[in-house]
């Protein structure tokens, strides 16, 4: 996950961002990431200063001022301040949670059902409609007796799945 630190509305990195330019400049980082968002129509002159403060744009959108620059953190308060600059972030990745519930355990295998599985089973909740109950209370009423008719036009001999035997 990407976090990012907005820069005051002034210019300048805002508190989270000398936060991050401090803890780069103990790790003696040689360079930083920053998003850029350039004064409407500025983001050609804001990348060339950028260039011209030893900046590497790594992504331009002039369409909506938008700069994503690799610079040295001695740097990014001098890029804060160009004249063009609405907005500086010093990009920052952050670990992500663990998105299981508390108290989540691993998967367990289960045992296939089988002709032992009762009729309320995990497999196929058909409690969940009453269906099991209903079985239980009239169990001849599984369709005993019943005949079931299919009525069919035919064979369609010219389909091409029947022009070949399925042994070839």
């Amino acid at each position: 996950m990407l976090r990012l630190s907005l820069a005051s509305a002034a210019g300048g990195l805002g508190a989270r961002g000398d936060v991050l330019l401090k803890k780069a400049r103990i790790e003696a980082q040689a360079s930083l990431t920053l998003i850029v968002a350039a004064k409407p129509g500025q983001n050609r002159s804001v990348a060339s200063a950028v260039a011209a403060l030893g900046g590497i744009v790594r992504y331009r959108d002039d369409d909506i001022d938008y700069l994503r620059v690799v610079i040295a953190p001695d740097k990014v308060k001098a890029v804060a301040a160009l004249p063009g600059v609405q907005a500086v972030e010093i990009s920052e990745t952050l670990p992500l949670p663990d998105p299981r519930p508390q108290g989540a355990r691993g998967t367990f295998a289960q045992p296939a059902p089988s002709s032992a599985t009762p009729r309320a089973n995990p497999y196929m909740p058909i409690e969940d409609i009453k269906a099991a109950s209903f079985m239980a209370a009239h169990p001849t009423w599984d369709g005993r007796g019943v005949t079931i008719g299919i009525i069919d036009s035919g064979v369609s001999l010219d389909h091409p799945s029947l022009q070949t035997a399925s042994t070839g």
